[in-house]
């Protein structure tokens, strides 16, 4: 019987890099890095907001602002393609447990994301910003966690 693969996904809102737990054994290479657009509000709506008719009254123009800032839906579109991606790599069997530690604001968004199947695949949550952080840091953190099981090296 092979040994069961746990993923652990690392992740905020720009940046994301999943690794593999196999044996106990945290692999240092990630399977896979994804790097979002890092685009700032100002940078995205560098163009002028739409505008609008007033409905009522004499014709007056009026702009529209986005109901969330930008900077939130450029997040939420790469957080959800890292979800798409890692319901795809399960559901062809690359991994059976899921671990996620992401940013509070990511790992929230990120849960509202999973599948039904993604979210019976979860083995642990952590809402830790460790992407930028060397994989000793993940090691140690990952360790510490309830329900990950991995030898301390």
């Amino acid at each position: 019987m092979p040994k069961r693969a746990v993923w652990v996904l690392v992740a905020d809102g720009g940046r994301a890099r999943v690794h593999s737990i196999v044996g106990g054994e945290l692999d240092a290479s990630p399977v896979f890095e994804r790097e979002g657009p890092h685009l700032r509000s100002r940078d995205i709506g560098a163009d002028r907001p739409g505008r609008t008719f007033a409905a009522a009254g004499s014709v007056r123009r009026s702009a529209i602002d986005p109901k969330q800032p930008l900077d939130d839906t450029e997040e939420r579109r790469f957080l959800a393609t890292i979800a798409e991606d890692l319901d795809r790599q399960h559901q062809q069997r690359a991994f059976d447990g899921l671990v996620l530690v992401a940013a509070p604001r990511a790992l929230g968004t990120l849960r509202a994301m999973l599948t039904p199947r993604l979210s019976r695949a979860l083995i642990a949550t952590s809402d830790r910003d460790l992407v930028r952080r060397p994989v000793a840091a993940l090691r140690k953190h990952l360790a510490a966690l309830d329900g990950v099981h991995i030898t301390k090296t």
